[in-house]
């Protein structure tokens, strides 16, 4: 059947949202034409330089001030080596991460680490969350007093976000997860996606609308190969009675 609904795209990712994840997440894995697309996104989005700081400062006379915008970008270009909170990821390496989590997850989530915990000179640097921990199924209406929180979103009367729900870890990491909530002012960290429709507070994974196909044109694929080879491993002989 052709189903259809009038509801909020709010209502409409909240049921399905975690489930698309998932979904987009094997296929990424598991499905080549999904990763060449992941390969594709970061390619033509982060490419192979990543992006970079260009300082214009001018002097009195308007002229450019060559000695700070020098400066300036090999501040840039240290802080950019040790930006990961993990030590793990270079600036250039930490785009990668979130732009190609887009197609599967639809969303990113970085948390700014400022003071000595930044473990850098800078005392600042950027914490990839996994977007696992914002909890979807997490929602209140809202009060007199309190604000509404929708998947995990809190957001004032204006439906403009001022905190994240999170779970204090991944909620699936074996002995290492955590279901506990964690409320995280949005100044505090980065949350962003593609809005498609008014009032949405969630992203849709890119994917979305070719899971299906691409999940039938791997089975198809599949189903193909090992018909093939079934076909291959049969054979005969033809003989004659006198041999």
């Amino acid at each position: 059947g052709w189903m259809a609904t009038e509801s909020s795209i709010n209502e409409e990712l909240r049921s399905d949202l975690n489930l698309l994840r998932r979904r987009g997440r094997e296929l990424v894995n598991n499905n080549d034409y999904a990763r060449k697309f992941k390969g594709m996104v970061t390619d033509n989005i982060v490419g192979p330089d990543g992006f970079v700081l260009q300082t214009r400062v001018q002097d009195a006379n308007g002229k450019p001030d060559d000695l700070a915008n020098t400066a300036i970008e090999s501040g840039f270009k240290e802080w950019a080596a040790a930006c990961d909170i993990t030590g793990q990821l270079s600036f250039r390496d930490l785009c990668e991460t979130i732009t190609g989590a887009m197609p599967s997850d639809g969303e990113f989530l970085v948390r700014f680490v400022r003071g000595a915990d930044a473990r850098n000179k800078f005392n600042f640097a950027l914490q990839v969350i996994d977007v696992d921990r914002i909890d979807t199924a997490y929602n209140v209406a809202a009060t007199s007093r309190t604000n509404a929180v929708i998947m995990g979103v809190e957001v004032d009367a204006y439906r403009r976000p001022v905190a994240a729900h999170l779970f204090a870890a991944h909620p699936n990491d074996g002995v290492h997860g955590n279901r506990s909530r964690v409320r995280v002012p949005m100044d505090e960290v980065l949350h962003r996606f593609k809005v498609e429709r008014a009032e949405q507070l969630r992203g849709i994974p890119w994917m979305a609308p070719g899971m299906l196909s691409l999940h039938h044109l791997g089975g198809g694929m599949l189903a193909a190969l090992l018909a093939a080879e079934h076909g291959a491993n049969h054979y005969g002989f033809f003989t004659r009675p006198e041999g």
